[in-house]
């Protein structure tokens, strides 16, 4: 994030496994053992990008929603909100059903739905797939098979099988990108439940808890 021109950065998480990596390994400074849910609450109108790497798909669907929406009124005007999900129209892939702590892998349209219930809009949201990284020859021969011969095989077959090519992300992992570009008051307020608030113009471009 920093090599990205962000000058402050907050990560968190609830493993202390994953924070003492993000530490020693990694480098970073400023990270929190602290449960999304509770850290955002009192969060708002405070980011210009959250990234959500490989947390929803852990998430019961309630509380999936509910995470969405604070993440919502956490974002200023023009923000952008990153999350990574398994992808549930890859080919076979172990690293989805490995981890026992999964509750679902995601489709386009299913994460779609997810994040318009968590109120942003469908016109900000753009799915892409994640190639393998290359950064050896094996990595590169492995980036060129799933380019021009593995992806095409998985295309060709949802097309036959269902006749559509179900949105063309097929990568083990999908990517999100909602870009947040219109002002705040312009977007879909997001919806109101008994576990989260109703939410009300904040003078900073985004949106603050209220009455009703």
């Amino acid at each position: 994030m920093p090599d990205g021109g962000y000058s402050n950065v907050t990560e968190i998480d609830v493993s202390e496994e994953q924070i003492e990596c993000a530490t020693t390994e990694l480098g970073l400074n400023h990270v929190l053992q602290v449960d999304a849910l509770a850290f955002l609450e009192a969060k708002v109108c405070a980011y210009d990008t959250v990234r959500l790497l490989d947390v929803l798909e852990h998430l019961e669907l309630d509380q999936s929603v509910r995470l969405r929406s604070l993440v919502w009124a956490a974002l200023r005007r023009r923000s952008v909100l990153v999350p990574q999900v398994p992808n549930a129209l890859a080919p076979p892939a172990p690293n989805r059903h490995n981890d026992v702590t999964h509750q679902r892998p995601y489709t386009r349209h299913s994460i779609l739905r997810s994040l318009l219930l968590g109120g942003f809009r469908e016109a900000d949201i753009t799915c892409l797939e994640i190639a393998p990284y290359v950064r050896s020859a094996g990595s590169l021969l492995r980036w060129l098979a799933w380019t021009f011969v593995l992806r095409r095989m998985v295309a060709a077959f949802t097309l036959l099988a269902y006749a559509a090519e179900l949105a063309g992300t097929y990568s083990a992992s999908k990517l999100v990108v909602v870009k947040c570009s219109a002002p705040q008051l312009a977007r879909a307020a997001p919806p109101v439940a008994a576990h989260a608030p109703r939410m009300q113009p904040c003078g900073s471009g985004g949106y603050a808890p209220g009455s009703p």
